[in-house]
Order: structure tokens, then sequence, then C-alpha cells
């Protein structure tokens, strides 16, 4: 199994502690040079249709969510030129779970048969459809739309050479490009197998644009603009209702603690 971590070539403190963490396990695995966002080229900056991108957030894409999303992209793009048959993709802020260290040298992922895995997702902001398979004390689900969070999944050769076609163009973040239900099998993974400390993400959107595209005009228009990323309108209203309660509620306890 491939094991690719993207980590931005300033970030090292950050590859040190995932190199500590491989090495406490054993694990065989690739850094990939992430593209930052803070240095972004001309030719790189062109394969972003920023119209659609900007529609389909419901604000203006930055800099640092252009640089993910080319990385993941390049990924795609490496396993398809080197025919990788399946892979693992990990940011730099991950923290390995014992379930992951276990079910990786059990080769279970590559068992299970699907074509991609979501193996760390927020569970309270998704609108789950269904529990479509088990194994050992996890369950896999299938979702009404994509998470938010490129931070760790499984994907074959199938689901990256699809991916690869959709982000020759960049016209959204990295998580995801497009509702993967409509690319092959595809689960989400409950509980995570993977945990992160998404508190230090270098992206770093200011919050007043997080709240702008949560209350900008939610109606059906917006669903239309970004439905690539539901798998129908219910999935939408769903996930738009969940999601901002959710951020609602945590914002409101983080402000009980200060």
């Amino acid at each position: 199994m491939n094991i690719f971590v993207l980590n931005l070539k300033r970030s090292t403190d950050r590859r040190k502690v995932m190199q500590e963490q491989m090495d406490k396990h054993q694990i065989n695995f690739e850094f990939i040079e992430a593209i930052d966002g803070k240095q972004l080229t001309k030719e790189q900056l062109a394969r972003v249709d920023i119209k659609t991108a900007n529609r389909r957030l419901g604000r203006t894409m930055i800099n640092n969510e252009i640089g993910c999303a080319l990385s993941h992209a390049s990924i795609y793009q490496k396993m398809v030129d080197e025919k990788i048959k399946e892979a693992i993709i990990l940011e730099d802020d991950v923290i390995l779970t014992s379930g992951f260290v276990k079910h990786l040298k059990l080769s279970t992922l590559s068992n299970l048969g699907y074509d991609c895995l979501l193996l760390y997702y927020k569970y309270y902001y998704i609108g789950i459809i269904k529990q479509i398979d088990s194994f050992d004390n996890y369950q896999i689900h299938s979702l009404n739309n994509n998470p938010h969070g490129a931070v760790a999944y499984y994907l074959n050769y199938k689901m990256a050479l699809r991916l690869k076609e959709i982000t020759k163009t960049i016209s959204y973040v990295a998580d995801y490009p497009i509702d993967l239900n409509t690319l092959g099998k595809f689960g989400a993974i409950q509980p995570n197998m993977i945990d992160t400390n998404i508190e230090i993400s270098t992206i770093n959107i200011k919050l007043i644009n997080k709240w702008k595209v949560r209350f900008r005009i939610y109606s059906t228009w917006e669903y239309f603009a970004n439905r690539v990323n539901y798998k129908n309108l219910w999935g939408y209203i769903y996930y738009f209702y969940s999601d901002a309660l959710c951020k609602i509620f945590s914002r409101f306890k983080s402000l009980l603690k200060l």
C-alpha cells in the first residue's frame, strides 16, 4: 500500500512529527511536497476557474485553498502516471490511531472492495444516508454530501483516474471536487480511523468568511450552484441546517470557555 503525506516545505515541525509517528509504527510512506499557496506560479493559477470556485463556495477562494487543491490533484496525477494500484493520502496534521495501524497491516482497506473510503470526516456535519457495510468495530456509511477536510482517505487507481480528469481545472477546494458517490463505490468510515489537529490548519480562512458562506443566500439557487457535491436537494438542506447548527453550538461552547 502506497502512503503519501502532503507537507509544505516550510512546515518542518509537522514533517518531524509525521516522521516520528511513522517510524514508531514502522510504516513505509512518502512525503509529497505540497504546493504553497503563498508562492503560486502563473501556470498554477491558470489551472483555476476562480469564478466557478467562488460561486460554489459562496466567497472568494483563497490562495492557500488553491495550493491545497493543486496538491491533492498532483497525487491523482502521480497515481495515474505511475499506475499506482491504491494509496492512502494523508495531510501532515494527522494523528494515527491504533485502529488505523492495525488495519493497515492487515490490508483491510484493500480487501473491502471500495474505490474510495474516507478515514476522517466530521460525523455530525454530514447528511448520513445509511450504514452500508461494517468491519471490526467500524461502520461504513453512505453520505448525502462530501465533508469538509481532505485529511485522510483511501483511493484506488480507478478513482484517482476520474479525480485526475475532474481536477485538470480547479473549480473547488480539495475536499472534494465532486460528489464521490458518482465516481465509484464510495463510503465513509466511522468512528474515524485517523484523527487530526484541525486547529493548526495552514489554510486559515477567517471566521467572517465561514459565516458569510453559511448565511449569504441559502436557497435552491445555492444548491444548483454546487449540486455536484450533493446527492440531492434534500441532502443539501440536511447538510446546511445540521452544519450551521453544529458550528453555532461549537462557537457557543468556545465562548463559554473564555
